[in-house]
């Protein structure tokens, strides 16, 4: 057991490089203005993504006005902090 602990914690600092964000035309954008295009875009060309967009706008629809946009408004600050990561 303690082999495979020590095999797995060596595996865990081999992590593989990411782009969190997709490539447009084939490279990753050069200025800002790409970034913010990419940016935009990225939530609703994975499917995942704009899955989780719809669910927000659902649970949103569902609360209270004054819950709502309070949601909304959550949901939009949290979104502002994760670009600013």
């Amino acid at each position: 057991m303690r082999r495979h602990s020590f095999a797995l914690g060596l595996l865990a600092l081999l992590p593989l490089p990411a782009a969190a964000h997709h490539p447009m035309g084939g490279a990753m954008p050069q200025t800002i203005w790409q970034g913010f295009a990419s940016g935009i875009g990225h939530p609703v060309i994975g499917l995942d993504h704009l899955a989780f967009l719809l669910a927000a706008g659902v649970l949103a629809a569902a609360l209270p006005r004054g819950a709502a946009l309070k949601a909304m408004a959550g949901f939009l600050a949290a979104s502002m902090a994760g670009v600013a990561l």
